[in-house]
C-alpha cells in the first residue's frame, strides 16, 4: 500500500508500508523521499527486530555516495532500556530518526539541555487517534511540550485506524489545508472475518465464555485465541479462573511490568500458551498473524474498540473469527457497532445445556479467584508461606495428612503464638520444616 503525496515536492512518491502485503510479515515501512535532495532513496525500518523493541538499526549504504554512512535508529527510546542515562547518550550521538512515547521523549527535552528537535523536518504520530483524546491516558501536556520544541516549518504526518470527531475537529482547525488520505473500503473490517455474538444473561456470561473456549479447544487444538476484558482485575480473575479449567492461559494487563509483558506476549507467540487473556492494552499495535478466535467478554463501550480488538485476528489475509459475549444491557452497543462496519453480526449456537452443566462448577471457581486476587489478602500469603511444608508433609504422609489438615485452623493461633519456641524441636522431628 502506497499513500501518495506524503512528501512535498515529490507527488510521485510518498509513504510505502510493504507489510501491509499478505505473506510479506517481516517487512517495514520504506519512506522513499525522506533524505533532502536525494528524492529516489530514503530509509528502511524494518520493524525494528521482532521480539526485541529496544534495539537499534544503523543501515549503511541508504545515502548515495557515502557508503559507509547510513540512517540511524537509536536504542529505542520508549522506554527500554528504561536508563535515562543510556539513552541520553543515544539521543546525544544525533540519530537520525528517534522512536519515542510522548512521555519518555518529553521527560528527556525537560531533563536534558544538549538534546533539541529544533532540526527535525519530519513529525509523525502513529495512533494518532489515541494519543490525541483525553480520557485515562492524557498525553495532552507531553504533547504541547514536544510541539514547542520542534520548529513551525514541518511536516506532520497522522496516522490512524479509526477516524474519530477529534481527528475531523483537528483536521477543520488546520491553518493550511491538509492533505488527507484514507484507504477505500465497503466495511470497517476485513471481509476475512467471520464476527458472530453470543446473548447471553449477565450472571452466567462467565459459562458462556468457559463452554466457547472448551469447544474450540477440543475442535482445534492448534488454535490461538484472544480473549478481552474490560478491566485488568476481570483480565487477572478469568486468567485464574481458565487456568483451574486446565485451559494454557496466560494475562496481559496494563499492572504488569514491561518485562512481565514481554514474557507473556513471548509465551502466547511461541505457542507455549493457546490463549491470552488481555485488556485492551493488547487491542493495538500487537501483529500475531497466527490468531484464529477473538472473544469479547464485555461488548466493548465505542465501535472503534471493537474494531480495534476483532483486528488482532484474520490478518496478512488468512481468515479468522470474532465472538463477542452480549448481555440484556448490551444492545444499544452491538447497534452502535454494527451501524460503524457497515454489517449486520450473525449469532453464534451455543448449546445452552452443556452451559447450565458447569454453571455451578464456574461460579464457585470465580469466587475463590476473586477472593485470592484482593491485594494483600491474609489467606493468600499464608497459603503461600505453607505450601512448600504442606506439599513436604502431604507426600511424607500422605494418609496422615487429610486427617490433620481440617483441624489446622484449630491449632494455628496456638502454634503461630508459640513457633518460636518450639521450632528448633519441631527441626529435629519434622524434616520439612527446616
Amino acid at each position: 500500500m502506497v499513500i501518495p503525496g506524503t512528501i512535498p515536492g515529490f507527488p510521485g512518491t510518498g509513504i510505502s508500508i510493504p507489510g501491509t502485503i499478505p505473506g510479506f510479515p517481516g517487512t517495514g515501512i520504506t519512506i522513499p523521499g525522506t533524505i533532502p535532495g536525494f528524492p529516489g532513496t530514503g530509509m528502511v525500518i524494518p520493524g525494528t527486530i521482532p521480539g526485541f523493541p529496544g534495539t537499534g538499526i544503523t543501515i549503511p549504504g541508504t545515502i548515495p555516495g557515502f557508503p559507509g554512512t547510513g540512517i540511524t535508529i537509536p536504542a529505542a527510546i520508549p522506554g527500554f532500556p528504561a536508563d535515562m542515562v543510556a539513552q541520553a547518550l543515544e539521543l546525544a550521538r544525533k540519530p537520525h530518526v528517534v522512536i519515542a512515547t510522548p512521555g519518555r521523549l518529553a521527560d528527556h527535552l525537560r531533563s536534558s539541555s544538549t538534546f533539541s528537535l529544533r532540526r527535525i523536518r519530519f513529525l509523525v504520530l502513529d495512533e494518532a487517534d489515541r494519543l490525541l483524546e483525553q480520557g485515562c491516558a492524557d498525553f495532552s501536556a507531553d504533547l504541547e511540550l514536544i510541539l514547542a520544541a520542534v520548529p513551525r516549518r514541518r511536516q506532520t504526518l497522522l496516522f490512524s485506524a479509526t477516524l474519530t470527531a477529534t481527528l475531523s475537529e483537528l483536521r477543520g482547525l488546520a491553518a493550511n489545508s491538509p492533505f488527507f488520505w484514507e484507504a477505500p473500503s465497503q466495511v470497517r473490517t476485513v471481509e476475512q472475518l467471520e464476527q458472530r455474538y453470543v446473548l447471553v444473561p449477565e450472571a452466567v456470561k462467565d459459562a458462556y465464555l468457559v463452554q466457547l473456549v472448551q469447544s474450540f479447544q477440543q475442535q482445534h487444538e492448534d488454535w490461538a485465541i484472544i480473549i478481552f476484558t474490560k478491566t485488568c482485575k476481570d483480565c487477572q480473575v478469568l486468567n485464574m479462573m481458565l487456568r483451574r479449567f486446565r485451559f494454557p492461559s496466560v494475562a496481559l494487563h496494563s499492572m504488569m511490568k514491561q518485562k512481565q509483558r514481554f514474557a507473556a506476549l513471548a509465551k502466547f507467540k511461541s505457542s507455549i500458551f493457546r490463549i491470552l487473556i488481555a485488556t485492551d492494552v493488547a487491542a493495538r499495535g500487537l501483529d500475531i498473524p497466527a490468531v484464529q478466535l477473538v472473544i469479547n467478554h464485555n461488548t466493548p463501550g465505542l465501535p472503534k474498540i471493537y474494531i480495534h480488538r476483532v483486528g488482532r485476528t484474520a490478518r496478512a489475509g488468512r481468515k479468522g473469527l470474532a465472538i463477542t459475549l452480549v448481555t440484556q444491557y448490551d444492545i444499544h452497543l452491538v447497534h452502535a457497532i454494527e451501524e460503524e462496519i457497515k454489517l449486520k453480526l450473525q449469532e453464534f449456537p451455543v448449546e445452552e445445556q452443556l452451559v447450565l452443566d458447569i454453571l455451578t462448577q464456574v461460579n464457585v471457581t470465580r469466587r475463590e479467584c476473586e477472593i485470592v486476587s484482593v491485594p494483600g489478602n491474609p489467606w493468600e500469603c499464608l497459603g503461600q508461606f505453607l505450601q512448600e511444608p504442606l506439599g513436604r508433609l502431604s507426600s511424607t504422609f500422605p494418609s496422615a495428612f487429610p486427617i490433620f489438615f481440617p483441624f489446622f485452623p484449630i491449632f494455628f493461633p496456638f502454634f503461630s503464638h508459640f513457633f518460636p519456641f518450639f521450632f528448633p524441636f519441631f527441626s529435629l522431628f519434622f524434616p520439612f520444616f527446616s
